[in-house]
């Protein structure tokens, strides 16, 4: 978005590497790489130029990442394999560094699937130990829980393209929703 003229443009930084997600913390704008490990993030409060130092790489599993959201000010890199957690160091070099966190063990199959609601994170992966597919809960911490149940986990399972999963959060009456869209399926 350039606000001098309210118009959309694409970005044509030559470092810029492409995205397959964007977020944003206090004044970055964060992309994920395609096909990689890596994200990088643009220069403070400009979205439209980026520095060819400004990368990171998630270096603990080195799996290739699916998604970068933030909460609590925390970037969290969703990955194939596993979750890893950034925040913003304010080290004029190395704006993003990691958090001295453990990763899950516990990947993401479809970047749409993720969603913040209430007070963490949902979204559709598989566990890094026992590689079950389910839906996890990231509850106000680091840990994870699953959340579905066996009968969702085998209909999860089962689906031939769950990168093509989304989903919704919501809340009614105090209670949460998470909803998953399957495409194809009624």
């Amino acid at each position: 978005y350039v606000p001098s003229t309210a118009a959309l443009a694409e970005v044509s930084d030559p470092d810029f590497l492409g995205a397959t997600s964007a977020c944003s913390v206090n004044g970055y704008t964060i992309t994920t790489v395609p096909n990689s490990d890596q994200f990088q993030w643009f220069d403070l409060r400009n979205a439209s130029s980026i520095d060819g130092l400004s990368f990171a790489t998630a270096e603990s599993n080195g799996d290739r990442n699916v998604a970068g959201r933030v909460a609590n000010k925390d970037l969290h890199l969703f990955g194939e394999k596993t979750v890893e957690f950034y925040y913003n160091s304010g080290n004029p070099d190395q704006a993003f560094e990691s958090k001295s966190i453990p990763p899950l063990q516990i990947g993401c199959l479809a970047r749409d699937s993720i969603v913040l609601a209430d007070t963490g994170f949902h979204w559709v992966g598989r566990d890094g130990q026992s590689g079950g597919i389910g839906v996890y809960r990231m509850a106000g911490g680091y840990t994870a829980k699953k959340i579905s149940t066996p009968a969702v986990d085998r209909f999860l399972e089962e689906y031939a393209t769950p990168a093509s999963i989304h989903s919704l959060g919501f809340q009614f009456h105090s209670h949460s929703f998470y909803v998953l869209h399957l495409p194809g399926i009624v």
